[in-house]
């Protein structure tokens, strides 16, 4: 008889401690530590919020320990890459996973599926932070990361449970 897994088990399956990021998203991170000194953190945060399973473990990281400390919730990757430090996060970012060398990532079919879904998680938080920022709303990369952060359920699943996600 098959085990049957409960919401726990899955929410215990899914964290996104150690969830990787795509190879462009890395390389273009490590491509930026050799000019930290002109560099800004919108600039990072732009290719941060490209990749949404980078900002997700950027925010998630960042809640987890300062939550503890401050009592605040980071709810933006501009404001989670200023609570470390960037030169901090950029030195991190050499040891962070990559999709594409990881089992699933070597399946061209679902690879192409994490692409496919990748493509559509970023249309959708452009599309929430135009929608903002034509409302005059303050926090559009509350908004955006929000919109970002809605497919990270499905990501996690494709990397942890890919026959559950196809």
């Amino acid at each position: 008889m098959a085990h049957t897994l409960t919401l726990e088990d899955w929410l215990r399956r899914l964290q996104p401690g150690q969830t990787p990021v795509f190879r462009h998203t890395k390389t273009a991170l490590c491509a930026l530590k050799d000019r930290l000194d002109q560099l800004g953190v919108r600039e990072v945060t732009a290719l941060v919020l490209a990749d949404p399973l980078a900002s997700l473990r950027l925010i998630y990281l960042a809640n987890n320990r300062v939550s503890r400390h401050f009592g605040n919730e980071v709810a933006t990757v501009e404001h989670a890459i200023m609570m470390q430090g960037l030169g901090i996060y950029l030195d991190k970012v050499t040891d962070f996973p990559v999709i594409e060398e990881t089992p699933i990532g070597r399946q061209p079919d679902s690879l192409a599926s994490l692409y496919r879904l990748l493509r559509l998680a970023q249309h959708a938080a452009w599309q929430a932070r135009d929608f903002a920022v034509l409302h005059t709303d303050v926090r559009a990369e509350e908004v955006e990361v929000a919109a970002l952060l809605y497919y990270a359920p499905e990501f996690l699943f494709w990397l942890d449970a890919p026959d559950t996600a196809r």
